[in-house]
This record gives C-alpha cells, sequence and structure tokens, in this order.
C-alpha cells in the first residue's frame, strides 16, 4: 500500500474514534457517521491512563508516521491532557520500540507533549514488531494511576514479521485490565486484528488515507486547560520585558489579569484573559468588561453583551449573574428569567374631575383634569401637577388626585390692627376690612379687600403706622448722636437724653410720644430739660526735671512738656493759667530750684492745679588755675620759714571756698611735708591743689632714710656724711656703701665709689626655709656592675642615714632631715672570677671602688628644728654635723640590708667629701647679707629674678613678702614706682587738664587750649583764628572762631549775631555793640564801623498814612489824630 495511502487510512480511523465519546459530542457535528460506533462511554475524561502505540515500520513511509502523530493530536482534542486528567505515552515499534513521551511517569499537559512530538523522528524503520511494541506499552502501564481507567490505541498498517506474538503479548495487557483499541490502515487480517483488541467492537478500518482526510473536518471547539506554567508563555514575547507600568513582574509575558493555558485543540501555549478581562492575554493587553457586558471563563474570546434589557454598571464584570434588569424592567438574567418591562395597577378618575389618557406602561403618563370652579389638591410642600407617572417599582409617582373647591388664601396678618366681616374658608367674592388699633393710622392699600376668582385679594396690603412726635426739644450739653438728632419719634417711644460723665441732668428723666402724637412728661416741665456740669476739669504736669548744668556755666536750658487736661466738657471751653507767668519752654535756669504751676478752668468755673519742680545741679567741680610746685629747701636749723604763691581756683558757680592745710610762711622741720588746698563750692564739688615742701639739712637732693631703718649724717668741712641703718631683725637687701658724701658740688658721692644712691632700704630678716648640702662618699666594695648590688648598695647609705638621723638632735624630732637623689657610680674593677647561685657577696679582697652621691637636705621649722637653730651659721653647723656622721656605714646596717635584699655587701669607707652649703629662701623672700629677708613693702618677690623688685607705676604693696603688686583702683595710677600704700594713687587727670605727671593736682587748661585725653601732662593748642570759651575745654569743638566785627555774643565766639539797627562794632570777639551817638543811627543790620552812624528821618516817607508819625532816634511810631 502506498504511504500516502495508509497515512490518509489513519486519519480516518482516528477521526472515527474521536467522535464516538458521548463527554464530547455534543461540541462535535453529530452527521459524522463514525460516532455511532465508537465506545465513548467507556473513556471518562477526567482520569484516563492513554497509551499511543505507532506503526513505524518501513511500509508506512515518513508521511504515513506523520499522519499518525497527526492522529494522536486530533485524538487529543478531546481530553485535557494534565497530571489531573488525562495522562498520556507516545511509543513507536519497528524493528525495536521507542518511548517519545511517558507522562504516566513524569506527568504533563498537551503542549508539554506536543513539544515532545516534534522530536519525534522516523527512524530504522524497517520490520514490523508489533510484539515488541506491546510489551514496551507493559512497561509504561506500570506508571499508571490505580483508579485510573487504562487504554491501549494501536495503530498498525499490517501483521508482525518479526519479534514476539503480538497476540499473547496484547492478552496479557488485556488481561491486566487494559483496554485496546484497534486502528488499521489498509487490508489487513480482520481476524488477527479482532485477536489484538479487546473486542470486535474495537477494531476500526480505513482502507485509505483520503477518506482519513475527510473524517472529522470541523473538529471540536477549542478547550484549554489552565495548569500551563508561565515560563510556556514567555517565549511566545520578542523580548524579556522588564517590569510594566501594571505592576507585572519582569520576564512575565502574560498580563497581570492573565494566565498562560494550553489548548487542548492545538496543543500549543497561549496568554488568556481571565474572566473580566478581554484582549490577546499579553502583558499590558487585558482590558475589563465595559459596562453591561461580562466575561466568566480564561480564553481569547471577547466579552458578551448582557441579556436583553440588562446590564452591568461596572466594569470588568465576571459572571451574568452580574447583569441586572434596567430600571423599568424585572426578571433574573443570571437565573434565565429574561427582563420584562414592569406595569402599574390601572387609576380611577377623581370626584369632580377626569382622566384625559392614560398610560400604564414604566415611564407612561396618566393626566388628569379636574371640572369648572375646581382645582387639583396640592400638600403642604408640593408642587401642583395634573400627571402621575408609572414608576419602576410598578407605583404611581405622586398622591391620588382630590379636586377641591377653589379659594383665596388667609388674608394678610394686621400688626398693630384687626380684621373684621370675613371668615374661613375665603372662598371667591368673600370681603375682609381692616382696622387700625389706638395710636396707629392705617397706610398702604385699600380698607377693603375681595377674593376674586384667581384665587387673590384685590388691592394692595395694608400696614398700621404709629402716629409721629414733632421732633424732641434740645437738651444743652447731653449726648445726642446724629442718628437720634434725625430720628422721627413715633407712638410708644422714649426720648431720655444721657449726659456725658460729670454732668447731671436737670428736668424730667424721659419724654414720651403719646397717642395723640404729643410729648408727656408727667408733672415736669420739659422746656427746662440740661445737663448741667458737676465734675472738676483734669490736669496733669510733667514730672521733675533734674539737669546738670552746661559746661563751665551756673545755668541749663531746659526744655519741658506743656501740662495735659482735659474736661467732661470737652477741651475747647478750658482756660490754662500758669504761675510765674512768661516763663515758657525752653527756658535758661540758675542752679537751684524752681516750681512752675498751672491751673485749669472749665466754662463752669469748675478748676484744678498741678505743678512740677526744675532742679538744675552744679556737678562741676572747682577747676585749679594755678598750683605751686614742689618746694625743697635746706637749712641747718631745726625748721624754717616757706613762702609760695597762693593756689588760683575757678568754678562755673562764680562761688568758692578755699581751706589750707598750710599758710605761705609757716615754719617746716626737716624732711618732706604735704600741703593741700580745697576748694569747695556750693553744691559740694571740690577741687585739690596738693604740693610737698621738703626741708634738709644737706644742699644735697634729699633722700628719706631707709625704710626699716634710720640714717646718721655728720657735718663736715665741705659738706655732709651720712650712714644708713637698719632696724633690729631687719636687713639690707642689697649691700649699702660704707658712707654717703654731700660733696660742695651738691652731689652724693659714695665710699666705695660708684655704688647706687639712694641707700637701699631695709627688709625684715627671717630663717631660710631649707639648707642644702651635697654629699660625695668613696668605698671599697665588690663587683656593682650586677644592678641588684647597686640597689643594695643604694639602700644601705639610706638606711644608714635613717639610722644616724634618728641619733642626731637636730634631726631627733621627725622628717626635718632628708636625702635626697642618692645614685651609685661603679669605679674601675677587674673581672670577678667566680659566682655563687644561692647568695652573691663582695668580700674581703674586692679591688672596685664604688662612689655614692646625695643630697642632704635639712627643713628649717620642720618639726622644731627651729629651736635649735637661730641663725644661718647654726644652721650651717647643724647640716654639717648631719654629713660628718653618715659616711661610716654601721655593720648593723650592712647585716640588715643583706638580709632584705638576699646578697651581702661590704662598704669600706675610703674618703668622703661635700660641696658648699646652699641657702634656700621661702616664696616672698630673697637673699640677704645674714641669710634671708621679706620683701619690703613697695615691692615684690620676682621669681624669675630672685630679687624683691619695685612695684611697677599704678600699682602698691602694702604688704611684707608678696610676690605680686596691688593695681591702683579704676581712674588712678601712681606718680612713681615702689609705691608702698594706696594713698600713693592719686586720680588721673581727667578731659580738660593737665599736670606735670599726669596725676593730680590737675590744673585746668587755660583759654585757648583743650584736652580731650586723661593723664595728660600738658594740653592741645587750638587752630588759629579760634579759642574756647573758658578754662578747661575737653574738645577740639570747643575751640571757635571770634565774632568778626559787625557781630556779637555771649561769649564773643561764633555762632554770632549781627549788630542790630541802630549799633555797630569794628571789633572782633565782642560780646555787644556799640550805640551810634544821638541823634545819628544806622539804617541796617551788621555795621562794622561809627561812619555807618547817619542822621535819618523815617517820617520823611509819609508811613502812617493817615496817623501821625512820631520820629525816634532808631524808628518811628504811628498815634491817632
Amino acid at each position: 500500500m502506498a504511504p500516502a495511502l495508509r497515512a490518509l487510512k489513519a486519519s480516518c480511523l482516528i477521526l472515527c474514534l474521536l467522535h464516538c465519546s458521548p463527554t464530547w459530542a455534543q461540541e462535535h457535528n453529530p452527521g459524522n457517521h463514525y460516532l455511532s460506533r465508537f465506545p465513548w462511554e467507556s473513556l471518562p475524561s477526567s482520569s484516563t491512563d492513554l497509551v499511543f502505540l505507532l506503526d513505524r515500520s518501513g511500509s508506512v513511509g515518513a508521511a504515513g508516521f506523520e499522519m499518525q502523530l497527526g492522529f494522536v493530536d486530533r485524538f487529543l482534542k478531546y481530553f485535557e491532557v494534565a497530571p489531573n486528567a488525562t495522562r498520556v505515552a507516545v511509543i513507536s515499534f519497528s524493528d525495536d520500540a521507542v518511548v517519545h513521551a511517558d507522562f504516566l511517569k513524569e506527568p504533563g499537559n498537551k503542549c508539554q507533549l506536543v513539544r515532545h512530538m516534534q522530536e519525534a523522528k522516523y527512524l530504522n524503520h524497517y520490520a514490523t514488531n508489533t510484539g515488541a511494541g506491546l510489551r514496551e506499552v507493559r512497561e509504561v502501564f506500570q506508571n499508571s494511576r490505580p483508579q485510573a481507567h487504562k487504554v491501549l490505541v494501536l495503530v498498525t498498517d499490517g501483521i508482525a514479521t518479526t519479534g514476539p506474538d503480538p497476540v499473547e503479548e496484547a492478552n496479557k495487557l488485556k488481561k491486566a485490565g487494559i483496554e485496546v483499541f484497534v486502528f488499521s490502515i489498509g487490508r489487513s487480517m480482520r481476524k488477527h486484528l479482532d485477536s489484538l483488541a479487546s473486542s470486535t467492537e474495537h477494531v476500526f478500518e480505513f482502507e485509505s488515507f483520503a477518506e482519513f482526510e475527510t473524517f472529522d473536518k470541523d473538529g471540536p471547539t477549542d478547550r484549554w486547560t489552565l495548569r500551563d506554567s508561565p515560563r510556556d508563555c514567555d517565549r511566545l514575547c520578542r523580548r524579556s520585558l522588564d517590569k510594566a507600568p501594571d505592576g507585572s513582574e519582569r520576564g512575565s509575558c502574560c498580563d497581570k489579569n492573565a494566565v498562560c493555558g494550553c489548548s487542548l485543540k492545538s496543543g500549543l501555549s497561549a496568554c488568556l484573559c481571565g474572566p473580566g478581562f478581554h484582549g490577546n492575554g499579553f502583558r499590558g493587553q487585558c482590558a475589563p468588561c465595559k459596562p453591561d457586558t461580562y466575561k466568566d471563563t480564561y480564553d481569547s474570546n471577547s466579552c458578551l453583551s448582557c441579556p436583553s434589557h440588562s446590564g452591568t454598571r461596572h466594569e470588568g464584570s465576571r459572571s451574568v449573574k452580574e447583569c441586572a434588569c434596567h430600571e423599568g424592567y424585572a426578571g433574573d438574567p443570571g437565573a434565565g428569567v429574561p427582563c420584562t418591562v414592569v406595569m402599574c395597577p390601572p387609576l380611577q378618575p377623581p370626584e369632580h374631575g377626569r382622566i384625559v389618557e392614560c398610560d400604564n406602561r414604566y415611564e407612561g403618563e396618566c393626566l388628569f383634569q379636574c371640572d369648572d370652579q375646581y382645582e387639583m389638591e396640592v400638600g403642604e410642600g408640593e408642587e401642583q401637577s395634573e400627571s402621575r407617572f408609572c414608576q419602576a417599582d410598578g407605583t404611581w409617582s405622586g398622591k391620588t388626585t382630590v379636586c377641591k373647591a377653589k379659594s383665596c388664601d388667609k388674608p394678610q396678618d394686621l400688626e398693630n390692627g384687626y380684621v373684621t366681616g370675613c371668615d374661613s374658608p375665603w372662598k371667591v367674592n368673600a370681603t375682609c376690612t381692616f382696622h387700625c388699633n389706638r395710636g396707629y393710622e392705617l397706610r398702604g392699600g385699600s380698607a377693603t379687600r375681595t377674593c376674586d376668582e384667581w384665587k387673590a385679594w384685590s388691592g394692595e396690603d395694608v400696614f398700621c403706622e404709629p402716629v409721629q412726635c414733632p421732633p424732641p426739644p434740645v437738651v444743652p450739653n447731653a449726648i445726642v448722636g446724629e442718628v437720634l438728632k434725625a430720628k422721627v419719634y413715633r407712638f410708644g417711644e422714649y426720648f431720655n437724653p444721657k449726659c456725658p460723665q460729670g454732668f447731671t441732668l436737670k428736668g424730667p428723666p424721659i419724654l414720651y410720644c403719646n397717642a395723640q402724637g404729643q410729648w408727656e412728661s408727667g408733672e415736669d416741665d420739659h422746656s427746662v430739660m440740661a445737663c448741667v456740669d458737676q465734675s472738676k476739669p483734669t490736669i496733669s504736669c510733667p514730672e521733675d526735671i533734674v539737669v546738670a548744668t552746661e559746661n563751665q556755666s551756673a545755668s541749663a536750658l531746659v526744655h519741658w512738656d506743656q501740662p495735659r487736661y482735659r474736661d467732661n466738657a470737652g477741651g475747647s471751653k478750658l482756660w490754662l493759667q500758669q504761675m510765674p507767668p512768661g516763663v515758657v519752654s525752653p527756658h535758661r535756669f540758675e542752679i537751684g530750684s524752681r516750681s512752675i504751676r498751672f491751673r485749669v478752668v472749665d466754662a463752669a468755673g469748675l478748676d484744678a492745679t498741678c505743678s512740677f519742680t526744675i532742679t538744675v545741679r552744679d556737678v562741676e567741680k572747682p577747676q585749679v588755675l594755678s598750683c605751686p610746685q614742689d618746694i625743697i629747701t635746706e637749712t641747718a636749723e631745726d625748721d624754717v620759714t616757706v613762702t609760695w604763691a597762693e593756689p588760683n581756683f575757678a568754678d562755673n558757680s562764680g562761688n568758692v571756698s578755699v581751706a589750707a592745710s598750710h599758710a605761705s610762711g609757716s615754719k617746716f622741720g626737716h624732711g618732706t611735708h604735704k600741703v593741700t588746698y580745697n576748694a569747695h563750692d556750693a553744691s559740694g564739688n571740690y577741687a585739690t591743689c596738693m604740693f610737698r615742701v621738703t626741708v634738709s639739712k644737706s644742699e644735697c637732693p634729699f633722700y628719706p632714710a631707709p625704710l626699716n631703718g634710720a640714717l646718721s649724717c655728720d657735718h663736715w668741712l665741705h659738706g655732709q656724711i651720712c650712714h644708713p641703718m637698719c632696724n633690729e631683725k631687719f636687713d639690707f637687701l642689697e649691700d649699702p656703701a660704707e658712707m654717703y658724701v654731700c660733696a660742695k658740688d651738691r652731689r652724693w658721692y659714695t665710699e666705695p665709689e660708684g655704688m647706687p644712691v639712694p641707700w637701699p632700704d631695709c627688709a625684715r630678716s627671717s630663717l631660710p626655709a631649707q639648707a642644702k648640702k651635697k654629699y660625695h662618699a668613696f668605698y671599697y666594695t665588690g663587683d656593682c656592675r650586677d644592678p641588684e648590688v647597686q640597689n643594695s648598695i643604694k639602700r644601705a647609705f639610706q638606711v644608714n642615714f635613717d639610722y644616724v638621723r634618728s641619733r642626731l638632735t637636730v634631726c631627733a624630732n621627725g622628717n626635718g632631715c632628708q636625702l635626697n637623689g642618692v645614685t651609685v657610680r661603679c669605679g674601675d674593677m677587674s673581672e670577678f672570677a667566680g659566682t655563687r647561685r644561692q647568695r652573691r657577696s663582695v668580700g674581703l679582697g674586692a679591688t672596685s671602688t664604688v662612689g655614692v652621691d646625695a643630697e642632704v637636705v635639712l627643713e628649717f621649722g620642720a618639726n622644731g628644728t627651729a629651736a635649735l637653730v637661730n641663725d644661718t651659721e647654726d644652721l650651717a653647723a647643724a647640716i654639717d654635723e648631719i654629713v660628718g656622721s653618715i659616711g661610716e656605714i654601721a655593720p648593723s646596717v650592712l647585716e640588715q640590708v643583706s638580709g632584705e635584699e638576699n646578697v651581702t655587701v661590704q662598704m669600706d669607707l675610703i674618703n668622703s667629701s661635700a660641696e658648699d652649703v646652699v641657702i634656700v629662701c621661702a616664696e616672698g623672700e630673697t637673699l640677704s647679707g645674714q641669710g634671708c629677708a621679706k620683701c619690703p613693702t613697695g615691692t615684690f618677690h620676682d621669681r624669675s629674678q630672685g630679687v624683691c623688685s619695685p612695684c611697677p607705676t599704678g600699682s602698691y604693696q602694702d604688704e611684707e613678702g608678696t610676690v605680686s603688686c596691688k593695681l591702683c583702683p579704676e581712674g588712678a595710677a601712681t606718680a612713681a614706682p615702689k609705691s608702698t600704700s594706696v594713698d600713693d594713687c592719686q586720680v588721673v587727670c581727667s578731659p580738660g587738664t593737665y599736670s606735670r605727671d599726669g596725676l593730680e593736682t590737675c590744673l585746668a587748661c587755660p583759654q585757648g587750649t583743650y584736652q580731650d585725653e586723661r593723664q595728660q601732662t600738658r594740653c592741645k593748642r587750638c587752630p588759629a583764628g579760634s579759642t574756647t570759651e573758658a578754662f578747661g575745654s575737653t574738645q577740639q569743638t570747643d575751640c571757635k572762631k571770634y565774632c568778626a566785627p559787625g557781630s556779637y555774643s555771649d561769649s564773643g565766639l561764633q555762632p554770632c549775631t549781627p549788630c542790630k539797627r541802630g549799633t555797630y562794632q569794628n571789633l572782633r570777639g565782642q560780646k555787644s555793640c556799640s550805640e551810634c551817638p544821638a541823634p545819628t543811627t544806622s539804617l541796617h543790620e551788621g555795621s562794622k564801623s561809627i561812619i555807618d552812624c547817619v542822621d535819618f528821618d523815617y517820617c520823611a516817607s509819609n508811613p502812617c498814612l493817615n496817623s501821625t508819625c512820631v520820629a525816634h532816634q532808631h524808628g518811628f511810631s504811628c498815634e491817632d489824630r
């Protein structure tokens, strides 16, 4: 048989088999005659294990083999190939058996099966070994599910030519419960086919491939399995996708609302939009079903429209059950009940009315009409309607229609009035009459109104208006605003004027507008109503003012604010008086206090007063214009008379009192004496002039005796010889000269020559704080290179010192004696021949030497040492006693140390030496000739130099033994270094003053100079062409230019005022102008010379017109004729 014919026959047989299942017959064309012969009812579609055995022999050919593969594909269109449904295996046989797919062993879906079948090849196509194929089928069914229906579909084109007996192998399968179907293509022995199949009804024969090709042309509708892996659909995309806008993960080909499904018809994978969505299923391509449509499956179909007259209100409906009937329709589309239009029940015509037309279907209208003289009744809040409509719920809109007789609304309510002649209901032609109450009159429309046929009242509304009174009387001083002034007063209203604060109402308190339009006030006469003032005005003066005098002036220009005053009747009716009169701000006041008083009076004659005080204080101290310099004189007598020029003071107040400690011409003894003049003004400000008078027996410069000492002087042929000396327990800080000689040239000389002048001061002596002495000892000993040996030697020396200290009287009371800085130095030695492990020792015959250096310290005053030491010599002797006792090391000490240190030490003294004693003074003290001395007053201990240094300028020290100086108070300084008292701190000169050292006594800068800095020794001159008004100017701006000729000022300096007419000034810097001699005058301001004074007749030009002109020297006046 030709290959093409065999393939056609196989295809026909396959299609016949596929159309025999009752489960799938409803999805196929029922006209195919093969469907009635195949027992599909025996093949459950949900749990069948199905094995295909295909003929691959040489008689089939490649085309026939491909036809058999197509048969498998079309056969399985009626089955859901999936692990939980139908499992499939495909085997082919020729010389041997080949398993192409085994889903019984490893379950898969149809799409996976298609891929396996695409890999099946027509190979080894020679003999027909049907038995080998059946045997392989039996092996595959070993993995079948226990409860599954087992089916074998054998496709062959002839009888077996080799291998085991196929009938025997088929029987084994049938015996195992496997149902066998045989499909034969071409001519075959029917008996042989029947023996292979389960029954004769399980054998199907096809004569040719042409018959097979025409079989099952339409095929079943497509169905899908949804158990495919998403990866099976990813290959459908052309490229790997990143995360999409819809949120699906990278690499997913299908949309987030889709799944990857396998087609039961084609065996191909595809993206299927899920229920409620439609589209091609690819990423971003599943759109929700539009309203009124739905979709309830995973497939590629479009959304279905809801049944007629139904729909959905939202997108993405997943079931027909979401379809609801449209408004006005009833039914249940989800249950198959169609939607039909709603019908309302029939209506009856109203009494006194009729139905014009009516439609009782949904949205149908029923129109009503009332008879003449009637109208439809409308409820409160409702609108009149002549129609009712059939609603979606099968009821009619609105209420039952009622026709009632026409009537007018209730007539208007009349405030302050009443109605007569009509009662409810107010039918057509009913008449009402309106009246007003007492005190009111009718206004507006007609007093009578009738209900017309249009249910409206004739005429216009009326109202009752109260009768009107004339304007109320004017009440003086009352509070009546513009609104009340313009107000129209009517019946029943009151007029009660209000009085301002402080006023009392006179007359009746209230007026009443009566029913006749007249004002009533009871028995009182309202013509005398008035507000009478009862409150005094208030006044507030400025606070008391205290100012200082202007610079170098006895007065000050004072400004002040006017008092604040007010009255309850208003400020325009107040009068202000001042005592004393004529003193207005600004005003110049002299030093002292002045009181200014104000009185305010209102229109009612009520008054109030206040006052304040202006005090001009003098805070400017007197100025020292001159003060004597220090006076130095010598005399051989005990005292001498000294005279000087009296100091000169000035004060801005003009009055100053001076008190002196000494008068000129007083006697002074030897020494330095302070002379003071204190100047006081009336305000207690003071200034001091202070100078010194020094009286000396020598003609040389005077120097006081040394501090804490005395000076012994004798006269000789050409002068004086002096010897300084210190008090007991005091000593010179520096060695003085043996003598100080005042020579005939009035200069001091020293013996020996070249020593400082004057002589040094004396300081209080004190014992040193410490005495130190360095000690060196040399011993014969053993090998001291070993650090432990050195430590033992050092330890022995220290212990021996402690032993000696405890026996010395000077050290007996504690730690007054100390040993510091002990060091050990090894001398030359020969190599030590042997050593011992347990105990190292230095014995006799050792040849090495060792040096021990130490510093012996004796603390003065520590633990009773001061009782044994009286001066520096005692201190040196005491430390020598210590040093002389520590060289020899006691045997008991060596034995003690050897036991403690585990080493035998021998120390034989060779010799010893000691350096000089070093004296250490306490803080605030320095070395003196006798040891230590406290730095005296006026000095401090300069620790960096080790000396007592003088306190610098601006500081002092009034205590001994200090390490610093005290600063002068702020604004004060000393005239020289080495000051010993705060009294040496003098106030520095303030701006505007000077002195020879910048300290008090300070002189005022003279006129023409100024000083703008403190502590100055001279004043600065004003620029050329300018000067100052007075002494003591503090800034350059005080320098002012002189007034030019033709002008003047109070000081003669700028700013200047031109000379008035009739005066002149030919000099500069003048304080007034000169009057022209009579009868002359000057005709303009600023005349600079007497030449400008001329004889002039002011009346010559007739300036008074109709009055009489009277000429004066510098002007004229007009008098009435």
